[in-house]
């Protein structure tokens, strides 16, 4: 396993998961006009933000794109990163990792998190940081397993809205 710049797919900075289909609920939101809009404002909101971290697009100063390779198989994931320094130490924060689907649940994450411990650890790099959303178990599970600790969780409630009519 190793990782591969050369491979990596210039959409996917501002695209990937849109174009490719990733957010595909459309069954799901049929008919709910308010999903559909909190939907279309979340990929708004991440376009804008990727635009933000990348102004120079794939040349960002410190930030790195490589496809997760496989000797057999090629390319079987990506991995965006960058590289800063907090004054605590140089440290790679994760923006984005991830296995293609056919490729999950056979060690490939384990590996491309490996080898990005590998590339960076020359850099001076002394930890690496990522955000995981509570709703992913399976990544959360892996990154617990090889050593990534909670350093702050964040927590919501939605609340129903009231129905007219009712009482209270």
């Amino acid at each position: 396993m190793g990782f591969s710049r050369g491979d990596y797919d210039n959409r996917y900075v501002n695209q990937k998961k849109f174009d490719g289909g990733a957010i595909n609920c459309s069954g799901i939101l049929k008919g709910n006009e308010r999903a559909l809009r909190d939907a279309e404002e979340a990929v708004e909101r991440a376009t804008e933000k990727t635009h933000q971290l990348l102004p120079n697009g794939l040349q960002t100063k410190n930030h790195y794109f490589f496809s997760a390779h496989d000797d057999e198989l090629g390319s079987v994931g990506i991995v965006w990163y960058a590289i800063m320094d907090e004054g605590e130490g140089k440290s790679a924060f994760i923006y984005d990792i991830e296995i293609q689907e056919q490729y999950r649940s056979r060690g490939f994450g384990t590996q491309t998190l490996h080898a990005l411990e590998e590339a960076v650890r020359p850099l001076g790099v002394r930890r690496i940081k990522l955000h995981v959303f509570g709703h992913n178990e399976g990544a959360f599970r892996l990154y617990r397993r090889l050593g990534f600790v909670p350093t702050n969780i964040s927590m919501v409630k939605v609340l129903a809205t009231k129905i007219s009519g009712e009482g209270g």
